[in-house]
């Protein structure tokens, strides 16, 4: 069964509490004016909109974030932390909805996940067919891949003799279909994909203090 993360954008002003940043409504925050005289400009968050915040299924990542479904022995940040004392009464709402099929609660803040060694590399392996070992030689590694395939006409072959089946030095059985397995080299930001570091990006660019605040389901 598939394991999903379910994320929280918190962001602090000031000398204020934390509040969820809510996309999936409209939220237009008003200028705000703290004890200190500190001015905080309006801004809308749905005019960066759901693709800049959502976090899908990547097991790259959520490896990082919490050591959560850790297959590659990746560095995490931070083993799960709980959800922080001070969280805002929308996250931890959301979070009561989950119920005992919510676990692994965790936090982290954007300076965190900023100052993070993203170019650290991750050794990887994988099974590929003809064409994505053609892929694996020409780019060093395969665009696609699996972990394993079975079935009556599969022939597994090694890196040798796929090298004769693509190059035609041997005459493919047009009744099988070959696989081999190769290892390559990612980088930590490869795995994890660049539509993340988007987003990012963008939490850098909201005034005060930003934090994520995520679970996982399954």
């Amino acid at each position: 069964m598939g394991c999903d993360i379910h994320v929280n954008y918190e962001v602090k002003m000031g000398s204020g509490g934390w509040e969820r940043i809510n996309w999936e409504d409209e939220f237009i925050r008003k200028m705000r004016i703290d004890e200190d005289g500190t001015q905080w400009p309006e801004w809308d968050f749905n005019k960066m909109g759901e693709s800049v915040y959502y976090i899908s299924r990547n097991y790259f990542l959520f490896s990082i974030l919490a050591d959560v479904r850790n297959y590659c022995d990746m560095v995490p940040i931070s083993s799960p932390r709980g959800l922080p004392k001070d969280v805002s009464q929308d996250t931890l709402t959301k979070s009561k909805e989950f119920g005992c099929d919510g676990h692994s609660h965790s936090w982290l803040s954007l300076e965190e996940l900023l100052a993070y060694d993203w170019d650290r590399t991750v050794l990887l392996d994988g099974v590929v067919n003809e064409e994505e070992y053609r892929q694996w030689k020409e780019k060093g590694a395969p665009e696609s891949y699996c972990a394993g395939v079975s079935g009556g006409r599969v022939c597994f072959v090694t890196q040798e003799e796929m090298e004769d089946l693509v190059t035609g030095v041997v005459v493919p059985d047009p009744y099988l279909s070959y696989y081999t397995s190769v290892e390559w080299e990612h980088s930590y930001r490869q795995c994890v994909g660049e539509k993340f570091f988007i987003t990012l990006n963008h939490l850098s660019n909201i005034p005060g203090s930003v934090r994520l605040v995520f679970w996982f389901d399954c």
